[in-house]
């Protein structure tokens, strides 16, 4: 599957058809359940081969998935590591700190106003 599923599809899936309980002959429902095909969820053969090898390439290049997204995300600046030669996020931000507040001294000073 490739095109993203519509709420009314999703709720087919965890509002799934009622399965009635024949051991009991009463007409009472508290013993049907619910199918739930939560295999439909899941990601195609294809799907899955994809992100295997994009996360086995990602280890290969970088320390932890947290500095991907530190650096890629976030815009934390990347440095790589000499001994290993995988990439990480510096300790400091490039621009502020994760927040995006500025680290300029300037802004914290009190005008004494």
């Amino acid at each position: 599957r490739t095109e993203p599923m519509v709420w009314s599809e999703l709720l087919e899936i965890f509002h799934g058809p009622t399965i009635r309980n024949d051991a009991d002959n009463d007409d009472d429902d508290d013993n049907d359940r619910v199918v739930v095909d939560l295999a439909r969820l899941c990601r195609s053969r294809r799907q899955q081969y994809e992100y295997e090898v994009y996360k086995r390439q990602l280890k290969q290049e970088w320390r932890s998935m947290l500095d991907v997204i530190l650096c890629r995300k976030f815009g934390r600046s990347c440095r790589r590591d000499d001994e290993t030669g995988l990439q990480y996020a510096a300790d400091e931000p490039e621009h502020g700190d994760d927040n995006g507040n500025s680290n300029d001294d300037d802004d914290d000073k009190d005008d004494g106003d």
